[in-house]
């Protein structure tokens, strides 16, 4: 049997024109309204994003995403990981994916912007506990030695897929 040649099937023509385009090949749907942009992601690792609320997720983890990708969002001078109560009325905020751009949001104001401990205690990050006593010492080792490169080796940030994560609005 001998497959038809598809450069010349009609009907696949006039579709590849309809959808304004002269390649063949594999397609992927990208939406700039759910997908990150090479300049967002580039931003997310330098600068951070500017957004509101209403472009924020919660990941049934408790992690918090940014369109197709899982960052930390620093408000009011301090990083955080999920939607804890410090930043439960927050309106804006700057959202970052690497040291890099942490590190950039302390030079811009001058000050260290620390982690929330409210956030770690959430996740459980690395056995931290803020109601246990005993473990003062350890919480606060964790405190201080946490980077985002850690983070971000626990809850990988990007891609995220839609189907195995399931979001909710901040």
């Amino acid at each position: 049997m001998e497959l038809p040649d598809f450069l010349e099937f009609e009907p696949f023509n006039t579709l590849r024109e309809r959808m304004g385009t002269d390649k063949l090949g594999y397609f992927e749907v990208f939406d700039p309204g759910r997908h990150l942009t090479g300049e967002e992601r580039a931003a997310l690792r330098t600068d951070g994003v500017r957004v509101t609320r209403s472009q924020l997720m919660i990941l049934g983890d408790h992690t918090l995403s940014y369109k197709n990708s899982r960052v930390g969002l620093v408000v009011d001078q301090k990083l955080h990981l999920t939607r804890c109560r410090d930043i439960a009325d927050m309106t804006e905020g700057v959202v970052i994916s690497s040291d890099i751009a942490w590190q950039a949001l302390c030079a811009q104001t001058g000050q260290t912007i620390p982690v929330c401990a409210d956030c770690l205690h959430q996740l459980r990050y690395e056995g931290l506990e803020l109601e246990k006593e005993r473990k003062q010492h350890h919480n606060r080792k964790v405190i201080a030695e946490f980077t985002l490169a850690r983070y971000f080796e626990i809850h990988p940030d990007y891609p995220l897929y839609e189907q195995t994560h399931v979001r909710h609005p901040f």
